[in-house]
C-alpha cells in the first residue's frame, strides 16, 4: 500500500485507480551514476536545458510583439486599413488556436525529441515570408508569412513549458520557469528595439531580415537540446528505467474533458488578461504616438523599456513565489494594476513612460501565477495538453481582441481613434479581475488555499499526487476512467466553441477585406502578389 498524505478537501486530481492485489516486486534502485527521473539530473545538465529551452523560443518572441513596430510604416507603404493590419497581426494567432493543442497531444505521446525541431523550422520559414512581404510590398506574402510563423510559434511555447516541467519540480520549478519567461521577454524587448527604435534611418524592412537570422539561431539551440535529451536518456537512464518511462506515457485526448474546474477558472483568467496584454502590446507604439503626439521612435523606446522591465522582474518573482507562495495575490494585483493602467492611459494625462513601466509588472505577476499552477493541478501525463490549452486560449483572446481593435478603429468617427479600443480594454480588465476573485475564493474554500501556499507547505499534496500517478502508471491506467462531470466537460466544450468562433470571426473579416487594392510597386521593385 502507498501512504497518501492528506489532500485538501475537493482537491482530487483524478480518480484513484484500484490497487492490484498481485504482489509487485520491489523497485530497483538506480544504478551508480544513473538517475531515475530527468528531474534528478545533474545541475550542469539542467542549466544547459534551461538555456536551450529559452533560446528555442527566443526567435518566436523576437518576431512576435515587435511586429507592432511595423504598423505605422505598413499603413503608409502598403496603404492598409486598420482592419487589414489587425488581420495581419492576428494571422499568427489564428493557427495558434488549434495547432498547439495538436502539438500538446503529440508531445505528451512522443516526448520532446526531434519532433520539436519542426516548430522552430516553421517559425523561420514564416519569418522569411514576412521579411519578403515587407521588402517587396506584398500583403499576401506578409499575411501568409505570419500564418506560418504562428503555426510554429504556438507549438514552440508549448514545447518550452513542457521541457521545463519535465526537467524541474518542487522549489526549482518556478525559478526555472521564471528564467524561461525572462529570456522570452528579453527576446520581445530586443526585437521591438531592432524593428523600431534601432533602425529609424534604414528601410523599414531591414529589421525583418535580422529576425530571420535570429530564427536560424533558435534552430541550432533546438538541435542542441535534442542531443542533450538523447544523451541523458541513453547514458543516464537504465534500460529498465527507459522502459518504465515509456509505460508512463498514459496520454489520451480524453484528458481534455477531465481537467478539473480550477484549471478552467485559471484558464479563463489567463484568456482575458494575457489576451488583453498581448493585444495592447501589439498597438502600443502607434497608440503612444497618438496619445503623446510624438514620433514613432520615441513610442518604440517606451515599449522597449516596458518589455525590458518585465524581463528584469521575472528572475525575482520565481524564487519569491517558491519561498513565500501568494500566487493568486499577485494575480489579483496584476488585474488591479491593469484596470488602473487603462483608465490612466485613456482618461488622464499621466506620464506614459511611468505607466508603461507599471504595465510591465502586470505581466510577470500574472504569468507565473498561471504557469506554475498548472503542474500542481494537472497529472504529469497530461501536461503537454494542459500547456497547449493554455496557449490556445491565449491565441483565441489575442486574435479576437486584435481584430476588434481594427474594427473599432476603422468604425470610429475620428479617424484611427483609440478611444473605443481603450474603453473595451478597460471593460475586459474589470471582467478579468472579477473572475480572478472567483479563482481566489474557490482555491481558498475548496482547496484549502493550495495555490497560495509555498513549496514547503505543499509537500504533502505533491507527494500524494506523485504517488497516485505512479500507481496509475503501474496499473496502465490513463486516469480518465471516471464519470464525466459538468464542471470539467462543460468548460472543455466552451473551449472548443471559442476556437470555432474565433475562426469564423477571422474568416468573415478576411473575406470582407480581401478585395482592398494593393499599392503600386515602387520603382526598382517587383510586386510578387
Amino acid at each position: 500500500m502507498i501512504a497518501v498524505c492528506p489532500i485538501p478537501v475537493g482537491a482530487t486530481i483524478f480518480t484513484m485507480p484500484k490497487p492490484s492485489l498481485d504482489e509487485k516486486p520491489a523497485e530497483k534502485a538506480p544504478a551508480p551514476g544513473r538517475v531515475a527521473e530527468l528531474t534528478d539530473s545533474p545541475i550542469k545538465t539542467k542549466l544547459l536545458v534551461v538555456l536551450c529551452a529559452a533560446m528555442i523560443g527566443f526567435a518566436s518572441h523576437f518576431a512576435g510583439v515587435s511586429f507592432s513596430a511595423l504598423k505605422t510604416p505598413l499603413k503608409k507603404e502598403l496603404k492598409l486599413t486598420n482592419t487589414q493590419i489587425a488581420l495581419t497581426q492576428s494571422s499568427d494567432n489564428i493557427l495558434q488556436t488549434i495547432l498547439p493543442l495538436a502539438a500538446g497531444f503529440l508531445f505528451d505521446f512522443y516526448g520532446t525529441g526531434w519532433g520539436s525541431l519542426v516548430t522552430t523550422v516553421l517559425v523561420t520559414i514564416g519569418n522569411v515570408g514576412v521579411a519578403a512581404g515587407v521588402t517587396f510590398n506584398s500583403f499576401g506574402l506578409l499575411a501568409g508569412g505570419r500564418v506560418v510563423y504562428g503555426a510554429g510559434a504556438g507549438a514552440v511555447n508549448v514545447i518550452q513549458q513542457l521541457i521545463i516541467s519535465k526537467w524541474f519540480s518542487g522549489k526549482e520549478l518556478a525559478t526555472a520557469m521564471a528564467a524561461l519567461l525572462t529570456v522570452n521577454r528579453l527576446g520581445s524587448s530586443i526585437g521591438q528595439w531592432v524593428l523600431g527604435s534601432a533602425t529609424p534611418n534604414r528601410p523599414f524592412w531591414f529589421g525583418s531580415w535580422i529576425t530571420v537570422a535570429v530564427s536560424v539561431g533558435s534552430i541550432l539551440f533546438n538541435i542542441a537540446y535534442v542531443l542533450v535529451l538523447k544523451r541523458t536518456e541513453r547514458f543516464v537512464l537504465s534500460t529498465d528505467q527507459k522502459a518504465e518511462a515509456k509505460k508512463r506515457k498514459a496520454f489520451t485526448p480524453k484528458a481534455l474533458f477531465h481537467f478539473q474546474g480550477l484549471f478552467w477558472i485559471l484558464s479563463c483568467v489567463h484568456l482575458l488578461s494575457s489576451g488583453l496584454m498581448n493585444s495592447y502590446l501589439g498597438i502600443s507604439p502607434d497608440f503612444l504616438t497618438q496619445r503623446d503626439k510624438k514620433d514613432l521612435v520615441s513610442a518604440n523606446y517606451k515599449s522597449v523599456i516596458s518589455l525590458a522591465v518585465t524581463a528584469a522582474v521575472y528572475p525575482f518573482m520565481g524564487p519569491f513565489v517558491d519561498r513565500f507562495g501568494h500566487r493568486l495575490s499577485f494575480s489579483l494585483l496584476s488585474n488591479a494594476l491593469l484596470i488602473f493602467f487603462f483608465v490612466a492611459m485613456n482618461w488622464t494625462h499621466m506620464d506614459s513612460t511611468f505607466l508603461m513601466v507599471l504595465f510591465a509588472f502586470t505581466i510577470p505577476f500574472k504569468a507565473l501565477a498561471s504557469l506554475v499552477a498548472i503542474p500542481i493541478l494537472v497529472p504529469d501525463a497530461w501536461l503537454g495538453t494542459a500547456f497547449a490549452v493554455y496557449k490556445c486560449l491565449n491565441a483565441v483572446a489575442t486574435a479576437t481582441f486584435d481584430n476588434l481593435v481594427g474594427v473599432l478603429q476603422d468604425g470610429s468617427k475620428k479617424k484611427d481613434s483609440y478611444f473605443g479600443v481603450m474603453v473595451m480594454f478597460t471593460a475586459i480588465a474589470v471582467a478579468a479581475f472579477v473572475i480572478n476573485v472567483v479563482w481566489w475564493w474557490v482555491d481558498r474554500t475548496k482547496y484549502d488555499g493550495l495555490l497560495q501556499k509555498n513549496n514547503k507547505e505543499r509537500e504533502g499534496f505533491m507527494a500524494a499526487k506523485k504517488a497516485d500517478e505512479d500507481q496509475a502508471a503501474a496499473a496502465g491506467d490513463n486516469m480518465t476512467g471516471g464519470k464525466l462531470k459538468l464542471t470539467r466537460a462543460g468548460p472543455a466544450v466552451l473551449f472548443v466553441l471559442a476556437l470555432l468562433g474565433t475562426w469564423i470571426f477571422y474568416i468573415v473579416l478576411a473575406v470582407n477585406n480581401a478585395n482592398a487594392p494593393e499599392p503600386a510597386p515602387k520603382a526598382g521593385k517587383k510586386l510578387l502578389f
